[in-house]
């Protein structure tokens, strides 16, 4: 049940809960909930009785003026106007007791005793009946019998208005029909001794329907508040269940858009690890054709050729950066600085399209990251957002801000567990997105963009950068009002230079002595057997005496049976159990002046151990006699 000083039995119910803790006593949740229910029924008693106080009072005032009318004739005229106006002040106290009350209701307040105000006051108007019926008026029977009447009609009144007020009721049938009953019980005669009796048993009659009228609403009230109170519960449990199913879908929705993007991921790689293993063929071949072919029209094709696969080997290292096998650098740097010392080269890409702001701060944001690896997706973030700015042009903000997320915080951000990052916030006043594209964003290959004007590569490639950094990214945007995109990455305390989530190809320096490679013995090991032909025609061309292996069992049984081995080639990812790091350190064992150099389609996948030197796939001729070169001369 609403009612209007409901906020203030609330805060009273709030301090009565909070006295009971702080005095020791332990209230179980029902024994809380009663006394709750109990003061509001209490108060929602004092709030009717005070609603219609306003009619007992009139009727009181117009009763004792009709009653002082009626008895003028009677030679006790200053008697009456001095009853009158007791009474006429009585009411007026009375009435400014409501005042008071209803404006202590609209604040709140339920600090004074209420219904012990209401019922001293009933009592004083009850008495000035009661006393002034025995003193004030007549002794002739038909005043006596008149007055009795009129005390016994405003006694009945008092129970239908003071009703949900015992206290107030019962002070007022006391006082205003027991002195009169005592007059007439002190008369003595039969007929009065009767009246008395008869006006005790009216008082007591009305004193008990009273009471049990009292009970009656004091049960209905409270039924009321309960079944309030528990409607309010209920909503509120169904206002958390939308807000937690609400959260859990949106919670299924990433999950699924993030193992779609997982298994895309997991299928791009897969294709573009052997894409780079053809086109290792394609590039290898290339490059022991050229040093075959004399200049002229033949060079020039495979030359065209050679561009033609070195874009496809771009293409691949895009594809690997989305499925999250690109090799990241990972070191602890000022975020705020590399974005400033990039600046100049963002403001340059979107000067045709609008403007540029960049929010900072002056203090560093040391976080972990690939500097370059960071500025290409900066780079491709920028650009996406000048691509979207009106033809009249538009804004770009490029904000920084260090940020700690909790566990409820960090399930908004695919793949992110709670700590503390650093956000990077690419906003724009463009076109925005409807919530179908928004669907399909960080896909590789998918473009909104004119035929020609993109490959739809570049936000796929700033996914798989913050995903493999140990951030994440998150894009909000509606149509017509711009996009939103949020990349976080690991913050930094700034005192390390910090650990490699995957680290960089190994660059060994030329040492001053020359290795002749007809006393190396190197031993190649690759599953797929066009890339091990090549490998190995490769590593002969260079004058290297060749072994080759398909597997790492193969692998590791030569070495146990030649003695002349003096490098270890391997693919990273092949069969039978054993990948190419795990060979390495079984290989490390048996000899460990044994020199190895690891290669892959992949651009080293995080789980290697790639404490060994490292050549990516594809490589050209040229690359692999220098790296056979630096590692066979690093000591």
């Amino acid at each position: 049940m609403e009612h209007r000083i409901g906020a203030g039995n609330h805060k009273r119910d709030q301090r009565e809960a909070r006295g009971a803790s702080a005095s020791g006593t332990d209230l179980a949740p029902e024994d809380t909930a009663d006394e709750h229910s109990s003061a509001a029924v209490h108060s929602d008693q004092l709030r009717i009785l005070f609603t219609q106080a306003p009619i007992a009072l009139a009727v009181n005032v117009i009763v004792a003026s009709m009653m002082a009318a009626a008895l003028v004739p009677v030679d006790q005229r200053r008697y009456l106007v001095f009853w009158l106006g007791l009474m006429s002040v009585t009411i007026a106290l009375r009435a400014l007791l409501c005042l008071w009350y209803s404006r202590a209701a609209k604040a709140g307040s339920s600090a004074p005793p209420w219904g012990a105000y209401s019922a001293l006051g009933s009592g004083v108007t009850g008495a000035l009946w009661g006393i002034g019926g025995v003193l004030l008026f007549p002794d002739a029977d038909r005043y006596q019998m008149f007055i009795a009447l009129t005390i016994a009609g405003m006694c009945a009144g008092a129970v239908a208005v003071n009703v949900s007020h015992f206290p107030t009721l019962l002070a007022f049938i006391v006082t205003a029909i027991f002195p009169l009953a005592l007059r007439f019980a002190l008369k003595a005669t039969t007929p009065d001794e009767m009246l008395a009796g008869m006006m005790v048993v009216f008082a007591v009659a009305l004193a008990f329907a009273g009471y049990n009228f009292n009970r009656s609403m004091a049960e209905t009230l409270r039924l009321r508040i309960d079944l309030a109170r528990n409607a309010r519960a209920l909503e509120a449990t169904n206002i958390q269940l939308r807000d937690e199913s609400r959260h859990r879908r949106a919670a299924e929705d990433m999950l699924r858009r993030v193992e779609k993007l997982d298994a895309l991921g997991r299928l791009t790689g897969g294709l573009a690890h052997d894409f780079n293993n053809l086109l290792q063929i394609i590039i290898g071949n290339l490059d022991l054709l050229r040093s075959r072919v004399t200049p002229g029209a033949g060079e020039r094709l495979l030359v065209a050729a050679h561009e033609g696969a070195d874009r496809a080997a771009k293409l691949t290292h895009s594809l690997l950066a989305f499925a999250r096998d690109q090799q990241l650098g990972v070191e602890v740097e000022d975020l705020n600085a590399i974005i400033e010392d990039f600046s100049e080269l963002l403001r340059d890409a979107v000067r045709e399209n609008g403007t540029i702001g960049f929010a900072l701060g002056a203090q560093p944001l040391f976080c972990l990251v690939d500097t370059t690896h960071f500025q290409t997706a900066l780079l491709n973030l920028v650009l996406n957002a000048g691509q979207a700015l009106p033809p009249q042009g538009g804004h770009i903000a490029v904000a920084t801000q260090r940020v700690g997320l909790d566990e409820r915080q960090a399930a908004e951000y695919p793949n992110l567990k709670p700590g503390s990052y650093v956000m990077v916030t690419v906003s724009d006043t463009g076109k925005g997105m409807s919530p179908e594209v928004m669907e399909h964003v960080f896909e590789p290959f998918y473009t909104t963009k004119e035929i020609g004007k993109g490959s739809g590569l570049g936000l796929s490639q700033v996914w798989g950068f913050a995903i493999q950094s140990g951030g994440s990214i998150a894009m909000t945007s509606r149509p017509n009002e711009g996009t939103t995109v949020r990349m976080l990455l690991p913050a930094a305390d700034g005192r390390s230079s910090a650990a490699a989530i995957s680290p960089r190809r190994v660059a060994v320096e030329p040492a001053a002595a020359v290795v002749k490679p007809e006393s190396v013995t190197v031993l190649v090991v690759e599953d797929e057997p066009a890339v091990r032909s090549f490998m190995a025609k490769g590593v002969g061309e260079l004058g290297y005496r060749v072994l080759t292996a398909a597997d790492g069992p193969s692998a590791l049984r030569l070495l146990r049976e030649r003695a002349t081995i003096n490098l270890l080639f391997s693919d990273i990812m092949m069969p039978n159990g054993i990948r190419g790091d795990e060979l390495a350190k079984e290989a490390r064992k048996l000899r460990p002046e044994l020199k190895v150099l690891l290669t892959s389609g992949y651009s080293a996948r995080p789980e290697a151990d790639l404490a060994f030197p490292f050549l990516q796939k594809p490589f050209s001729h040229r690359e692999l006699a220098q790296t056979l070169g630096d590692v066979l001369a690093d000591d």
